[in-house]
């Protein structure tokens, strides 16, 4: 479950049916998590500030009423950002700058 404050990636922007039309979210693009709810079928909702433009972005059950007319997107459709990662590749980078500055000193 994501946290309000929590930074996502989309991973999934494709509307789930041919009539379909998918908001103003990218595949890739990072999102902050402003609002959580919770559809009656037990999917996880996340708002992002971005609306949704219809309930086909929401949740799997097409009925959901946790819109509040904000624009919820099924949180099925993010991942949340891993800066583990990031940080790891980070400290090798400095590692191998700070091996180089040895070597020529």
């Amino acid at each position: 479950m994501f946290k309000v404050g929590q930074k996502v990636v989309c991973v999934d922007a494709k509307p789930r049916f041919s009539y379909s039309i998918m908001a103003k979210v990218k595949e890739g693009e990072i999102y902050t998590v402003k609002d959580l709810r919770r559809c009656m079928c037990g999917d996880d909702l996340i708002y992002i500030g971005t609306p949704s433009i219809n309930s086909n972005t929401t949740c799997r059950c097409n009925k959901c009423f946790a819109n509040n007319g904000k624009g919820f997107f099924g949180a099925w459709r993010f991942r949340p950002i891993d800066h583990a990662f990031g940080h790891q590749i980070a400290s090798e980078i400095e590692e191998e700058i700070n091996q180089e500055q040895l070597v020529k000193v």
